[in-house]
């Protein structure tokens, strides 16, 4: 019995058949029977695997054309393979694939269905891109219900016959479906190396029924839905008749859509074999293009062009480059509307505010590129002190706070009538009528709640980019959108709305996900979150926070560090739970005891609810003398803080990334922290300092105990964590790439 059964369904596909037989007779890997189905071909196909005189290929042949997924499952049943390979007709198998695939399912029995990264081509094999697939088990599992992340699969053909085999009804995507039921058995992975090519022509499923593969996946992960409800699906149930009014139906637009989709693709084909001078096939497909959309103007143009007399030509000609002078004066003229500075507004809890650094160095690098940058604070600042780079950048003219909404109902309608008066132009009448909808809002609009929240952007509703810190002011941001103010949505999430997320499930995010057009995650935590909120993938895009080097000089000189008698330990820190400050007491007062002969001072700074209660215990414990809080300060306060302190300590027991511990390890400081969140994507454990599971008191008392021991060591671990901030965090790279993800939305609005 053979290991491996390469299963291809092949109808009309004689222009690539030969080379898709080829590369799987051409593998690496010799133990596999390729059971090849001729579904109906009325060209030269059967012909074509007749020619090949190899007994690994089986041929069966169908009397007539019965479709792809019956094809597929009359193959299942007559494979003779532990494990199945599919192959499609006009695809080429890279030579190491079946060997690299048999590997990786003989050393993981778990793995049932396993996919590969694959290379797309166009017509004639030039390859076009490189479809990198996600190959983390558990995060295909989270992400398969939004996309299919898998290509062009082998799996045990015994899971296959456990769960019933390809879907009759899908006539595409059947792929995809079959993976999703294979999920809720068992596990599955992706290869990462490209192993497969896969050609896109006009004539493809891929090309050309974009449209209706939507759809099927659509209804492919609504009955993944059924089944998590339930335990099984309608399809299960269900009379064929019923299944055939359930299937997905293409409304008149989609049909259309469709058709100048393919029409397009029909195109650049023809254009392809024009400036090959094959002008029969280009006449072939141009007339097909045509057909598809008859008004496409420029098939037209090159059709006749190619077949009329020359003065009909020369008219021709003469409308051809009047045509593609308009094009080209069109995309001129968005080239340069995208090539001004952008007027962007940043919707934020608190500005300023001393502890969300990483917002200031957002607006202050985006000021310094050019544009214009407008700041509505949800709250107004608490703190009576602020960073330089406030009044530097003069950035308290740019901020706009909420409007004081009075208790009294007349009061309230009478405000709002003079705000309206001094603030709106014409143009804001929409926007007004928009937020007093009753029939939308119901009886809430009375209490004019929405009304009010937008008379702040009266009179400057067009923003190019609306960006948002944090999901609940994306929310904020999704609410503009709807009642009408311009703009491209843009929400950074981070740590706390990220959590709120996992709490309160993903829901309280859905009118965001609903009118975002990008959703930046500051860690690959966030990351896997918003794809598990129901946020859509293609959306995400991974953009971390940085800070400013320049401002932070490194703490250590050449001369390496003697062993000290003295040493500062330092915490920067919100005084909230998060932070795990009452560990690191703990942890403070464990080192204490076993070291009484150190003098060690430990530094807090940061205010917050739990200040009074951290303060208590310190006093309990007996460290006050050790143990100093210094409440908020200003960034420069905290830099020449940080300068003078030996170790840096945060034992958080909840964190997205945080920027703290970017700032202390361009400082140099030797760091202790707790694996969570994405604390590890910048804390190297071992190489720039130590990352210990959190509320573990003993792990952060003898991770703190071994620096001390081994002060020669923090000149190294300090140059090891610089180099990795400034690799990952510097705040001037990041700024320019978030530029470029500001132009590339705007791009394609235009």
């Amino acid at each position: 019995m053979p290991k491996v059964t390469v299963l291809m369904s092949a109808y009309n596909g004689e222009k690539y058949l030969r080379e898709a037989i080829d590369s799987i007779l051409n593998q690496t890997f010799k133990d596999f029977e390729f059971l090849i189905i001729n579904d109906g071909s009325t060209d030269s196909s059967r012909e074509i695997i007749l020619s090949y005189d190899n007994p690994r290929i089986r041929l069966i042949d169908n009397k007539k054309n019965i479709g792809l997924t019956h094809s597929l499952n009359k193959g299942i049943q007559l494979a003779r393979g532990e494990y199945i390979a599919r192959q499609d007709a006009d695809d080429i198998s890279l030579p190491e694939r079946l060997e690299k695939m048999v590997d990786f399912l003989d050393r993981n029995n778990d793995i049932a269905l396993l996919g590969n990264s694959y290379i797309t081509t166009d017509e004639e094999g030039s390859e076009i891109e490189t479809v990198l697939l996600l190959n983390d088990k558990n995060d295909i599992k989270k992400s398969l219900v939004f996309r299919n992340y898998f290509g062009f699969p082998m799996f045990r053909r015994t899971i296959v016959e456990k769960v019933g085999f390809y879907r009759e009804e899908f006539r595409y995507a059947q792929d995809y479906d079959l993976a999703l039921r294979i999920t809720e058995l068992s596990k599955m992975a992706n290869i990462e190396e490209p192993l497969y090519k896969h050609r896109i022509t006009p004539y493809s499923i891929t090309a050309a029924k974009r449209i209706e593969q939507i759809k099927y996946a659509e209804l492919a992960r609504l009955l993944v839905k059924e089944r998590k409800t339930s335990g099984y699906d309608r399809l299960d149930y269900m009379s064929k008749r019923q299944i055939r009014k359930l299937l997905p139906k293409m409304t008149l637009k989609e049909r259309l859509e469709q058709r100048c989709l393919t029409s397009t693709q029909y195109f650049r084909s023809a254009i392809k074999y024009l400036e090959k001078d094959e002008r029969k096939i280009f006449l072939k497909y141009i007339w097909k293009s045509i057909k598809n959309n008859p008004f496409r103007y420029y098939a037209w143009v090159f059709l006749i062009e190619n077949t009329a007399n020359k003065s009909v030509v020369k008219v021709l000609r003469k409308l051809k480059r009047s045509l593609v002078r308009n094009i080209l004066n069109k995309k001129n003229k968005v080239r340069k509307e995208i090539g001004k500075k952008m007027k962007i507004t940043f919707i934020v809890d608190r500005f300023p505010t001393l502890s969300e650094t990483f917002i200031l160095n957002q607006i202050t690098s985006l000021l310094d590129l050019g544009h214009k940058v407008e700041i509505f604070s949800q709250y107004p600042t608490r703190d009576k002190k602020n960073h330089s780079d406030v009044f530097r950048y003069n950035l308290m003219q740019r901020i706009h706070y909420p409007i004081y909404i009075p208790i009294p109902k007349i009061k309230r309608w009478i405000k709002a009538a003079l705000l309206i008066i001094i603030r709106a132009n014409f143009k804001d009448i929409l926007l007004i009528l928009k937020s007093l909808n009753f029939f939308k809002y119901g009886k809430s609009v009375f209490n004019l709640n929405k009304l009010y929240r937008v008379i702040p952007f009266l009179g400057k509703n067009k923003f190019d980019i609306i960006h948002c810190q944090f999901g609940l002011n994306g929310n904020y941001g999704a609410l503009l959108k709807e009642l009408g103010i311009k703009g491209k949505l843009v929400t950074t999430f981070h740590g706390y709305d990220i959590r709120l997320g996992v709490d309160k499930g993903g829901n309280i995010y859905r009118q965001l996900f609903k009118y975002g057009d990008c959703f930046l995650a500051i860690s690959e935590y966030n990351y896997s979150n918003l794809i598990n909120f129901g946020a859509d993938p293609h959306k995400i895009i991974f953009h971390p926070v940085g800070i400013e080097l320049d401002k932070f000089p490194f703490r250590w000189n050449d001369n390496g560090v003697k062993h000290l008698s003295f040493v500062k330990i330092l915490t920067v820190a919100r005084l909230v739970e998060e932070k795990g400050l009452r560990y690191g007491i703990q942890a403070i007062d464990k080192l204490v005891k076993r070291n009484p002969e150190v003098r060690l001072e430990y530094q807090i700074i940061g205010g917050g609810p739990l200040e009074e209660e951290l303060k208590k215990l310190v006093e309990k414990l007996g460290l006050s003398k050790v143990i100093h809080f210094l409440g908020p300060q200003q960034r420069e306060e905290v830099i020449q803080m940080m300068q003078q302190a030996h170790l840096f300590l945060l034992p958080s027991i909840a964190e997205a990334l945080p920027v703290v511990l970017m700032e202390a390890q361009v400082v140099g400081l030797p760091i202790v922290a707790t694996s969570v969140g994405s604390v590890s994507q910048i804390v190297t454990d071992g190489q720039s300092g130590f990352l210990v599971p959190p509320r573990d008191v003993n792990a952060l008392a003898e991770r703190l105990e071994y620096l001390i021991e081994h002060s020669e060591k923090w000149p190294e671990l300090g140059r090891n964590g610089r180099r990795l901030v400034e690799e990952k965090y510097d705040i001037v790279k990041l700024s320019k790439k978030l530029e470029d993800i500001y132009t590339q939305l705007l791009k394609g609005d235009k």
